[in-house]
């Protein structure tokens, strides 16, 4: 293998400003897997990676064109992660392997297959993904890789985490929708733009030009009323929030603003997939109608303070805040569910129904509000997906919390919008599916807020 092959490996990632630690090859050809070949390069890594958290990359390319890639991490400074993609590729007893396999081995066979790594200490720059420098961490890091590479070259990557975008792209609709909409929309000026220059004035402008609209359609021109919703139905002079009994457990209870929004949100994404999943691909669009329903591929939602509620706090009164609206916690809803159907976490909550899991917001143990209510209460849950204790200890008093009584400290805000890729203009990209949408505002908050914001993960 000649050293240009691996320049060009080189040349992609310096785009953003990461230059790999190290490049192997793992396959001159792909016509079939080769275990030896993979087990042989994993052992002769082990002393190089150990004690190192490291980003990886199996790529294939053809010149500057990515043919197939796959992007991960691995905290746990050995080489546990590539021995366990070693063993899916070799038992092929996971779907998510199956499609790996697919991937590498079963088109582009004379193409090689590297691996890339890149070790992470603390932080390293990132350019190009937005107009300034990303400082980030491994899991933004992995995150925004992601994104990129799935809005650049959809096909071609492999992770699972974005199979709604995959599954759109590859229906008939997708072409029709670029090809139309963004030419059409662009025309009639049916595009919000949020710009800024810097992290601070573009986080700002997510928040005053979309994000606490009243409206839940980018319909210009739009009030200039921001609409602050409170998430739990609480005693204002006490600031404690009620709490229901729902199958022999304590739930705290949502806020009726709060239970509105997220059902009016839903109704927008019901309309939406019943649109363009049923559409006449034939006659996709013909004369543009308005009452055609801007495309949308999922929700993305918010838990936030205010700065000058949050500076009364003794943890944060000396923090360093940019912006009148603080995050706590950015998370998402996708519109398709990992079986390529309408999500079970939208089913009937356009309708107010489904409340144990309301977009991902209901009661259920494996939901935000089930899950932070056990947490509270001290319920066991098999669900410890998200470290709710986190959110406690921001949200409530812990004295009063030792008497079973949830007292907020300071008001807690909640936004949950539609999100849609092709009307909306964030950072001089249409296009970004919800889940990078997602990506991109966690890591401009981590830059922003980093002792605040609770999203454990990068993403």
């Amino acid at each position: 293998m000649d050293n240009h092959q691996f320049q060009k490996i080189e040349e992609i990632f310096k785009y953003f400003l990461l230059f790999p630690d190290k490049i192997v090859l793992l396959q001159e050809e792909t016509i079939k897997f080769e275990p030896e070949s993979w087990n042989n390069v994993f052992e002769s890594l082990k002393s190089e990676i150990s004690g190192k958290k490291f980003l990886y990359i199996f790529i294939k390319y053809d010149g500057s064109l990515v043919k197939s890639i796959y992007i991960g991490k691995s905290t746990t400074k050995n080489i546990n992660r590539l021995k366990q993609h070693f063993k899916g590729l070799s038992l092929l007893e996971d779907n998510f392997y199956i499609r790996m396999h697919a991937h590498f081995f079963k088109k582009d066979k004379k193409l090689p297959l590297f691996l890339v790594l890149f070790f992470w200490n603390k932080e390293r720059i990132i350019k190009n993904i937005l107009p300034f420098e990303l400082h980030s961490n491994l899991s933004n890091a992995e995150a925004i890789l992601i994104s990129y590479f799935a809005l650049r070259f959809p096909r071609a990557l492999i992770n699972h985490n974005f199979i709604s975008r995959q599954k759109w792209q590859n229906s008939k609709f997708f072409s029709n929708l670029l090809n139309f909409k963004l030419k059409t929309l662009s025309k009639k000026e049916y595009l919000i733009e949020i710009l800024g220059n810097d992290s601070i004035s573009l986080w700002n402008e997510w928040f005053n030009t979309w994000f606490l609209k009243e409206e839940n359609i980018p319909f210009p021109p739009l009030s200039n009323k921001i609409n602050l919703i409170p998430l739990f139905d609480y005693d204002e002079k006490s600031y404690r929030v009620k709490f229901e009994d729902i199958n022999g457990l304590k739930i705290l209870k949502r806020h009726p603003f709060m239970i509105d929004q997220v059902i009016k949100a839903a109704m927008i994404i019901e309309e939406s997939y019943n649109y363009y999943s049923q559409i006449d691909n034939n006659n996709a669009f013909g004369d543009y109608e308005e009452q055609v329903p801007f495309f949308t591929d999922g929700l993305i939602y918010m838990v936030y303070v205010l700065r000058s509620d949050i500076k009364t706090l003794p943890d944060f009164s000396q923090e360093s805040l940019p912006s009148k609206f603080i995050p706590l916690y950015i998370g998402k809803t996708e519109t398709l569910g990992r079986n390529g159907n309408f999500s079970a976490n939208l089913k009937g909550v356009s309708a107010g129904k489904n409340r144990q899991y309301f977009a991902r917001w209901g009661h259920d143990k494996a939901r935000h509000i089930g899950g932070l209510s056990s947490c509270f209460f001290n319920v066991e849950n098999p669900y410890q997906s998200t470290d709710y204790e986190s959110w406690i200890k921001i949200m409530f008093d812990d004295d009063k919390r030792k008497e079973g009584i949830p007292q907020l400290k300071i008001p807690i805000y909640f936004q949950i919008k539609p999100w849609f890729p092709f009307n909306i203009n964030f950072s001089n990209q249409i296009g970004l599916f919800t889940p990078e949408l997602e990506t991109l505002l966690i890591s401009l908050a981590r830059m922003l807020f980093p002792n605040i914001l609770i999203n454990k993960q990068g993403r």
